[in-house]
């Protein structure tokens, strides 16, 4: 894997964990892509994007506890 799709994924994955909502620009930033790439890319993702305010809204991956 080329060290930029590993970055993209690491970061992608720190959305998940700490944001609901993010704006389109910070992702775009975060992402190292241009404002449509990363909006492109987190649809992609499941996520959604609020065209009015240009906030991405997290999609959450559930939960998944380890069986003991």
């Amino acid at each position: 894997m080329l060290f930029p799709e590993l970055y993209t994924k690491e970061i992608f994955q720190l959305f998940v964990s700490a944001y609901s909502t993010i704006s389109v620009e910070d992702a775009a930033l975060f992402l190292g892509m241009s404002e449509d790439g990363a909006t492109s890319y987190v649809l992609q993702q499941g996520w959604t994007v609020d065209n009015a305010s240009r906030m991405l809204t997290v999609k959450k991956q559930p939960v998944v506890s380890a069986e003991t």
